[in-house]
């Protein structure tokens, strides 16, 4: 890996963080209850380690681990999120799709978007990974009811999306 690679790979690491604790900040504001969960957090000393051993299944599903525990403790559910800030689905996506299916069909994706409304999720089961598009979410705020959301919400939340999107595209610039 090139000195261009691992800096690319770590501002997308950084841009990736950044979002999922904008995302544990909404949830935690309706009362949810969000722990890391995610190979980065869980795994984070096993990165090198497990690099160059071969894809096995069990390497597979913990390289797919979702990013957040979420906890809604009044009503007894817990569920695991995958946070991923799109403009546009990559290429990459589906083949991710496919591993959350097949390790953590239980899970949900949440997505971010630079356009309002910006936050989309959706049980990873219902998202059919050969036809990625936003038609096949439902908003945030409809899979995690505890979430209040009104114009001033999406104003506030907008606008956090927004500049980081900014500041995250004045990086992507040469």
């Amino acid at each position: 890996m090139t000195v261009a690679d691992t800096r690319s790979f770590r501002e997308r690491l950084l841009i990736g963080q950044v979002f999922k604790s904008l995302v544990s900040v909404i949830l935690e504001d309706a009362e949810y209850e969000v722990y890391p969960y995610g190979y980065e957090s869980v795994f984070a000393a096993l990165k090198g380690q497990v690099a160059g051993i071969p894809d096995v299944d069990t390497l597979e599903r913990i390289r797919s681990m979702p990013d957040l525990l979420v906890l809604d403790l009044p009503d007894g559910k817990a569920y695991l999120a995958e946070v991923k800030y799109r403009a546009f689905f990559h290429p990459e996506d589906p083949p991710r799709i496919q591993a959350y299916q097949q390790h953590w069909p239980d899970s949900f994706l949440i997505v971010v978007t630079p356009e309002a409304p910006h936050f989309y999720a959706e049980a990873v089961s219902k998202i059919p990974s050969d036809q990625l598009d936003l038609q096949h979410f439902r908003r945030m705020h409809e899979v995690f009811t505890r979430i209040q959301w009104d114009a001033d919400s999406e104003g506030r939340w907008g606008l956090w999306v927004d500049r980081l999107a900014e500041l995250w595209s004045s990086f992507r610039t040469p």
